[in-house]
């Protein structure tokens, strides 16, 4: 239990020290990781690993991703440098003309700071770690392993809803940027939906008064409740959108077993579909405030950067990625590689493309890129598997809330640069954690699909009734 509080506690500093985005904030959560790691890593009776998919992917998000950005800062010769990247090598042939070239130079055309957001990435990979590890010595509290991430977010709720209680514009809680506070509690959202449809299920069929098991149904709803209407005060659109898909997406898939395995609706699951896209269409009319739906109106545009210039850095960063294609610009390099290629926006600071699947191409190059991709996407499918075959209430619904909180984070990775915020990465990190260990954890009472699950359920009812 001390290795999920500490790290519930090394989160809640992280996010409520600007998102831990200062140099000094991560080191101290880096620290404390580590001194966490000690601890978890070097006490006895570890876990078995078993070779699966599950822990093959772990293994490259926690140790080949890091290595790997660390070999973009390291320098190496020459020629291996303008074979791997011909950008890189063209720039330092640049100071031929002056007697400069170096012989031995980096990957990253900022190697400093690819050292730096490196040991960003060994950070997340220790969460991934003792997550993971936490889950698998505690494979009968499944709960557990999310809770420090929702009592998190649900602090940083109330944080901004007393905010602007008191008169301030939006909720943004302790972050400087309100689509990054979006962001997190986005990613918490999921699970609390989820937790409710657990003790549903759990308590299925029981006709005596069970106060407790509608009590923690409740507790669930309020919680994604609060979430979504500290969404809603932060006046982000993407993150209202996706806090509202989530909700959608975790009802969505809790009914789809009532669907015919062949694709047609029948009557249950047609109904449950219908009432669900009303409930969709009616939150997103009535629930905006005027304020946000003003925000509406343009739709690409931020604070800082218009519509027109957000689609044109896009554009530039493909160019960018065209020259860096294959082993990147180096991590966190993006800032000072970007220069040559700007031409929207020139009144402002350019530090983010906005877009963390066209930042992380440019920066990682398709090997670094694709390496961490593949395995996220493993884990993915493998927790989808897990959803569709689980009959453990508990880690089925912990499996759903995994997989629409990494929804969430990919949809809005698409329009911000949340993983370039300590806090938010860290906290999909543990996401990650509690997805591999569900990817490789054995089911105590595994069926070969949802169907076998309904029949259990069935003659449960049958018995009782009798």
């Amino acid at each position: 239990m001390f290795p999920l509080v500490a790290l519930g506690a090394c989160l809640l500093y992280a996010s409520w020290t600007n998102g831990a985005y200062g140099q000094q904030e991560w080191l101290h959560c880096l620290l404390a990781l580590c001194v966490i790691a000690v601890y978890v890593f070097l006490r006895g009776g570890r876990v078995d690993r078993e070779k699966t998919w599950g822990s093959t992917a772990t293994f490259a998000l926690t140790a080949l991703l890091p290595l790997y950005v660390f070999v973009q800062a390291i320098p190496l010769p020459g020629g291996v440098v303008s074979l791997l990247s011909p950008a890189r090598g063209a720039l330092a042939a640049m100071l031929s003309d002056v007697g400069l070239e170096p012989a031995y130079y980096a990957i990253s055309v900022h190697a400093a700071k690819t050292l730096e957001h490196g040991l960003r990435f060994v950070g997340y990979a220790l969460v991934v770690l003792m997550v993971r590890e936490a889950a698998l010595r505690r494979p009968g509290r499944s709960w557990s392993l999310a809770a420090p991430l929702v009592v998190v977010a649900v602090l940083q709720a109330v944080a901004g809803l007393l905010q602007v209680q008191f008169g301030e514009p939006m909720a943004r809680g302790s972050y400087p940027n309100r689509n990054h506070y979006a962001g997190l509690l986005e990613m918490a959202l999921p699970f609390a939906p989820a937790f409710s449809f657990a003790v549903m299920r759990k308590n299925r069929g029981r006709f005596s008064a069970a106060l407790g098991p509608a009590m923690l149904v409740a507790f669930g709803w309020i919680v994604a409740v609060l979430l979504l209407a500290a969404v809603l005060l932060s006046l982000s659109r993407a993150g209202f959108l996706i806090a509202l898909l989530g909700i959608v997406q975790v009802v969505l898939l809790r009914f789809a077993p009532s669907w015919r395995p062949g694709g047609a609706l029948q009557g249950r699951g047609l109904a449950a579909l219908a009432a669900l896209a009303a409930a969709f269409l009616t939150a997103f009319i009535f629930l905006p405030s005027d304020a946000l739906i003003g925000r509406f109106a343009d739709l690409a545009a931020t604070e800082e950067i218009s519509a027109d210039g957000r689609v044109g850095m896009w554009g530039e960063t493909l160019d960018l990625i065209g020259d860096y294609w294959l082993a990147g610009c180096g991590l966190g390099g993006f800032r000072s590689a970007f220069v040559a290629y700007r031409l929207s926006s020139p009144m402002n600071q350019i530090s983010y493309a906005h877009n963390d699947f066209l930042q992380y191409l440019a920066e990682l190059g398709v090997i670094g890129f694709g390496l961490g991709l593949a395995a996220v996407l493993a884990i993915w499918a493998r927790v989808l598997k897990r959803f569709g075959t689980e009959a453990d209430p508990d880690k089925r619904y912990l499996a759903l809330g995994c997989l629409v909180s990494i929804h969430s984070l990919a949809l809005h990775s698409l329009v911000d640069f949340n993983l370039y915020i300590p806090a938010n990465a860290f906290a999909f990190a543990w996401v990650l954690g509690v997805s591999s260990a569900l990817a490789q954890q054995d089911s105590g009472r595994r069926s070969p699909g949802n169907v076998t699950i309904y029949r259990e359920e069935f003659v449960e009812s049958t018995m009782r009734l009798r």
